[in-house]
């Protein structure tokens, strides 16, 4: 509909409606972002979900499409808080902890992008940095996290903690090499 509205127009010099097509546009790519977002993103941490990695960072033979960074996350006790507490409890921490982890790495002006792998992990892809600077800023969060104590609201008292690795990769390879040395790694 669009297509043969902007042939029309052409075909007619009409610059209002052209204008009027272009700002349709706009709103259909606006509304597809929102879309992609309901499909890609895992709502209560405001990260993206696995389909995302599977369908905008890795290739159909499950091969990474840019080079970076990736870092792997593993939120620790977070089975152990479902068991003794609540599925309420554990999630208010990951949730804190990702959201720590986000702020610090956006005030350090880092580019990634979040990924919620599993229960309790984290993929980070990151752009544009160095392995040792990004070892040396995670290190840093996990040990400032280390020293916070949170208390939830029946009184549970908790203290947030992490394991990771990280691994560069390059444009075309693997991912599931990749996904195994930070496994083995962490």
């Amino acid at each position: 509909l669009i297509n043969n509205k902007a042939i029309e127009a052409i075909k007619n010099n009409d610059i209002n409606t052209l204008d009027k097509i272009q700002e349709e546009i706009k709103d259909l790519e606006n509304e597809l972002e929102v879309l992609k977002d309901s499909i890609y993103k895992a709502s209560f941490t405001n990260t993206y979900n696995r389909k995302y990695l599977f369908k905008e960072i890795l290739d159909s033979q499950q091969k990474t499409l840019n080079e970076g960074i990736l870092l792997y996350l593993e939120i620790t006790d977070y089975e152990y808080l479902i068991q003794e507490h609540n599925n309420i409890i554990a999630d208010n921490l990951l949730i804190f902890i990702i959201n720590y982890i986000k702020d610090k790495l956006k005030e350090e002006q880092i580019e990634f992008t979040c990924i919620r792998y599993y229960q309790n992990t984290f993929i980070i892809t990151i752009k544009n940095s160095k392995i040792l600077l990004l070892d040396n800023i995670i290190s840093n969060i996990n040990s400032s996290i280390k020293n916070k104590t949170l208390k939830s609201k029946s009184g549970v008292i908790l203290q947030p903690k992490f394991a990771y690795s990280l691994e560069e990769y390059k444009s075309n390879e693997n991912f599931l090499g990749i996904f195994e040395n930070l496994n083995n790694k962490l």
